[in-house]
């Protein structure tokens, strides 16, 4: 991991601007893929998918759940999620999404689609998600890499926002989702800010970073509610 300096932005109750937060690179161990996440977020990894995950759908998929990133309050919950998932070769990412609201299914999580885009090998899904009387918002990307045999292998970027804070962080969601990239990238990547309902997104290539002052809070347990991260809403 290293990290991105930035300079002091503002931002209230508005739509915050991506530019104000100062951001680390995380780099999988594989190097396949790199993301941004905001780096006075509480940042942890969790080695056993199963602790939050039922064992019969990490086994299923062979997941691994190298980072998730949280900013927690009395009243705010943002969480950044990078699952690994194994799925059949063949699939198109219709079916994987299709697949995957299935298991949130499973794992008592209410989903419902607002919109998606989908690429050869990418696809940005923006969903509501009732799980544990928690309503969020969940933005996601998922990138395909090439597939292995009987497998193909894809990383699932997400960041869940509680409802009501959407408006807020929407353009947050579309800096750390548009900055998830796989290590041969192919032309199609979707800008995440051509999906849904958030409009105001940064351009991660063209501006330089600047950072806000930002106090860190402790770290939720209630896990990820994203399609690429069912996690301990449900428990």
């Amino acid at each position: 991991d290293h990290s991105e300096k930035k300079s002091t932005g503002a931002g209230a109750n508005s739509q915050l601007d991506p530019q104000q937060f100062s951001y680390e690179i995380f780099t999988a161990d594989d190097q396949q893929l790199s993301l941004k996440y905001p780096k006075d977020w509480i940042k942890s990894e969790i080695g056993n998918p199963s602790s939050v995950i039922s064992k019969e759908i990490v086994d299923k998929y062979k997941i691994k759940y190298p980072l998730l990133v949280s900013l927690s309050s009395s009243d705010k919950l943002i969480q950044i999620s990078l699952m690994y998932y194994e799925f059949k070769t063949g699939q198109t990412p219709e079916q994987v999404i299709a697949e995957l609201l299935e298991v949130a299914k499973t794992q008592g999580v209410t989903a419902e689609t607002i919109d998606q885009k989908n690429s050869s090998s990418s696809a940005i899904i923006e969903s509501k998600y009732v799980a544990k009387d928690l309503k969020l918002r969940v933005k996601e990307k998922i990138l395909f890499l090439p597939a292995s045999g009987e497998k193909q292998p894809a990383y699932i970027a997400s960041i869940s926002v509680l409802e009501k804070d959407w408006r807020e962080y929407g353009a947050v969601a579309n800096y750390v989702l548009d900055s998830a990239k796989l290590a041969k990238m192919n032309d199609n990547d979707i800008p995440a800010s051509s999906v849904g309902t958030a409009t105001q997104t940064a351009d991660i290539n063209d501006k330089k970073d600047t950072s806000a002052d930002s106090t860190n809070s402790a770290q939720s347990n209630t896990g990820n509610a994203g399609l690429g991260a069912i996690s301990n809403f449900t428990e």
